[in-house]
């Protein structure tokens, strides 16, 4: 919980932020996030960032808030899975040791 809080506090400012230098050619000029003419196909690839930002400018356009919000929530999720990841790997490594 605490790895997640941190992820909100280093990434929090961005949500009241415009899009950044490096959005504006992977988000605002991709057509992999522009072209919302097949929305599943975003997903199907092995680029579920893109996919997620077709569905978010599908959704609210191209609203600075949303992607910023998604990343967010991104690098919230993975500080979690890696806090489980880490404790899980740390204690089968410490009971292997004990053998």
């Amino acid at each position: 919980m605490l790895l997640c809080l941190c992820a909100i506090l280093v990434h929090g400012l961005s949500l009241r932020a415009d899009f950044y230098v490096d959005d504006r050619p992977y988000i605002l000029a991709n057509d992999q996030v522009q072209e919302a003419a097949d929305l599943p196909s975003g997903f199907a690839s092995l680029q579920l960032t893109f996919g997620l930002w077709r569905a978010i400018h599908v959704t609210v356009g191209d609203q600075s808030l949303a992607y910023h919000t998604s990343n967010l929530l991104f690098h919230a999720l993975n500080a979690a899975l890696f806090y489980f990841v880490a404790r899980r790997f740390l204690a089968v490594s410490h009971s292997s040791n004990l053998n």
